[in-house]
């Protein structure tokens, strides 16, 4: 059976309780001994929530004689915990067996699964007392690596099985509304901190457990539906998003695996069966796992079939991709074996922020609003310091991106930098300064801000949420295979950056991303992806801290390295910049007479004799040649100084 948590100490969502009981949850799991809450609060709210509640769930209370002793309550009266609201008193630590007989009156108990269940079930089995009226269960861990060990999981619940094969087992996963004060979710198995509910649900079923329960404050109502489904109609629904207009003739039917499963792609055996229109060729893209493809009239008797792709496949003109599975879904594809029911349910993408490390809590930054300016200064500093260890780890993916811009640079093509907010301002900033530190023009490198120019200095609303935006900004640049499109998303997830980074790939174009998230969705759509974790910011989700940092020196390698690769520098000079004020004609001179060894005179002389070409003034003096031969050479030179 299934459980959710009910915390006494925060006021309780009305909506939310009734619609869990509503799907069939039977269980509400709630704790008389939490250091962080109200404990005067809960005798009036354990009465509430049973009214609440009714007799459509139990209530089970997580209790110890400490928490027992503070509350003025007795394991000798169970009337009066009865009387609270109360079906099952969680034992959290043994107790004599006098007074678990006593409590056995009036409510059910509750044994320690993770450690003392064994030995006191022994005890409890000799005496004349009725076993069903206990059940075992495994506690949950809020702190990261303290959840238990899968292998010892599993033995001890063997244990548990052999010696009481009718004992029920429960244990927790998280939700999706995480609960403080360390809000990385409650979990049984460590291996469950940030997977997919409904993911550890099946794994803890399939490991012998019995009664599953949201350890978390909440559960959001499109997993609870996933719950539901899956549970108790045996249909595991996926959340979608369309491609063309076909995927909507999808929605809402209940579809089946073949039984005769294929490795990489779920099958439909009603695909073809149930529809037998004619399938033009579209959208015949790269499949990534997750895509949901239909295959068109090139396929011959295969059209019309329908499939989910549960590996990255390639692009086959036979195949469109009519949708995708939303990210936080894809890991329910593992969920579909021989036969299994599935259907694709209409719905808006979760921006589940809260797994993500920019979006987690920086512990050394719990404190912030009590520290001194001064301390302020050191912890910023002290993480800001980190930011550049975790890039190096990148080096190699984010030389190959460089790789990739030269290539594509020396064939005619552009840098094309496209992102949001911060991401968006960084890229457009980047792009603007290539003009007049390496001389190229504007169109060579490009920054695209979902929202346009106007959202450099104040927010588009909606923009950054439009796949379709990326797209079209795309579109109206003509772009091709020469150029490099490069999204550049912190969170990893933008769809803005995400339409784009399809539409390239689609029709060919190279893509790259700059993210702070590793394994991010945005990363799926770039051949060359840079993923930069620099974990949890001080402000916790303030992306323009380290995120911004980091995105900011990676931007700088790219370009820079780029420029090197194309003869826009040498040595450590940049002696193609464009000397557009006093300033830079200075600096262009110095560099004039840095590299020939002249004098002050010679080096104006040939600075204003190259038309103020830094580069052509210094092929002028190493070779003692005219302006006009010196054009030639680096011509012939591809533009590398050292080649002429």
């Amino acid at each position: 059976m299934l459980g959710f948590s009910v915390y006494l100490g925060e006021a309780f969502d009305e909506l939310y309780i009734e619609t869990m009981l509503n799907h069939g949850f039977k269980y509400v799991f709630t704790s008389l001994q939490i250091p962080e809450e109200n404990s005067e609060l809960y005798f009036d709210r354990l009465k509430a929530l049973k009214l609440l509640v009714g007799d459509k769930a139990e209530i089970i209370a997580d209790a110890s004689p400490h928490a027992f002793q503070n509350l003025g309550l007795s394991y000798k009266q169970p009337d009066v915990l009865k009387g609270l609201g109360i079906d099952y008193i969680r034992l959290d630590i043994s107790l004599a067996i006098p007074d678990i007989i006593s409590l056995l009156s009036e409510v059910k108990i509750v044994c320690n699964a993770s450690t003392d269940a064994i030995s006191l079930l022994d005890e409890l089995k000799d005496q004349d007392i009725d076993m069903s009226r206990i059940m075992v269960a495994h506690n949950y861990y809020p702190r990261p690596e303290t959840g238990l060990d899968k292998g010892y999981f599993i033995k001890q619940n063997t244990k548990l099985k052999t010696s009481f094969p009718d004992i029920s087992i429960m244990a927790f996963v998280t939700g999706t509304v995480y609960r403080g004060p360390v809000y990385e979710g409650l979990p049984t198995l460590e291996d469950h901190r940030y997977c997919h509910p409904l993911i550890a649900a099946h794994e803890l079923a399939a490991l012998g457990v019995d009664d599953i329960c949201i350890g978390d404050t909440g559960i959001d109502t499109t997993t609870i539906n996933q719950f539901n489904n899956f549970f108790n109609k045996g249909i595991v629904s996926l959340h979608v998003q369309s491609e063309t207009k076909h995927l909507e003739s999808y929605i809402g039917r209940i579809f089946h695996n073949r039984k005769d499963k294929a490795r990489d792609v779920i099958r439909a055996e009603e695909g073809r069966q149930m529809f037998q229109s004619e399938i033009l060729p579209e959208n015949t893209v790269a499949r990534t796992r997750g895509a949901i493809t239909l295959d068109n009239n090139k396929y011959g008797r295969y059209m019309n079939e329908l499939q989910i792709v549960n590996k990255d496949l390639k692009r086959h003109e036979a195949v469109n991709v009519i949708g995708h599975v939303y990210q936080q879904d894809i890991p329910c594809i593992d969920l579909i074996d021989a036969g299994t029911a599935f259907q694709f349910v209409k719905g808006e993408e979760k921006m589940d922020i809260s797994r993500l490390t920019t979006e987690s809590r920086n512990e050394h930054s719990s404190k912030l609003d009590t520290l001194t300016p001064e301390q302020f200064v050191d912890v910023m500093n002290n993480e800001d310091q980190k930011v550049a260890q975790f890039i190096k780890e990148e080096n190699h993916a984010i030389a190959q991106l460089i790789t990739q811009v030269i290539n594509g640079l020396n064939n005619g093509g552009r840098l094309i930098y496209m992102g949001a907010g911060t991401s968006g301002r960084l890229g457009v900033l980047d792009a603007a300064e290539c003009v007049p530190t390496f001389g190229v023009t504007p169109d060579v490198v490009v920054g695209l801000i979902a929202g346009g120019p106007s959202a450099m200095t104040v927010a588009v609303e909606g923009a950054e949420d439009d796949e379709s935006l990326g797209e079209q900004d795309l579109r109206n640049l003509n772009i091709n295979e020469h150029d490099t499109v490069i999204g550049i998303a912190a969170s990893g997830r933008t769809p803005y950056v995400i339409g784009g980074l399809r539409y390239a790939q689609s029709i060919n174009v190279p893509t790259g991303c700059v993210t702070c998230n590793k394994a991010s969705e945005v990363g799926k759509h770039a051949d060359y992806p840079v993923q930069v974790d620099v974990g949890p910011e001080v402000l916790t989700g303030s992306t323009r801290l380290k995120a911004g940092t980091a995105q900011k020196l990676i931007l700088n390698m790219i370009s820079t390295g780029s420029m090197v690769g194309i003869g826009k520098v040498y040595e450590n000079l940049m002696i193609d910049v464009k000397p557009t004020n006093k300033k830079l004609k200075q600096r262009a001179i110095n560099m004039i007479q840095e590299v020939l060894q002249t004098t002050d005179e010679d080096s104006e002389r040939l600075f204003n004799q190259s038309d103020e070409q830094v580069k052509v003034a210094i092929v002028m003096g190493m070779h003692g040649i005219s302006k006009e031969e010196a054009l030639v050479r680096l011509k012939q030179s591809k533009g590398f100084v050292r080649n002429t």
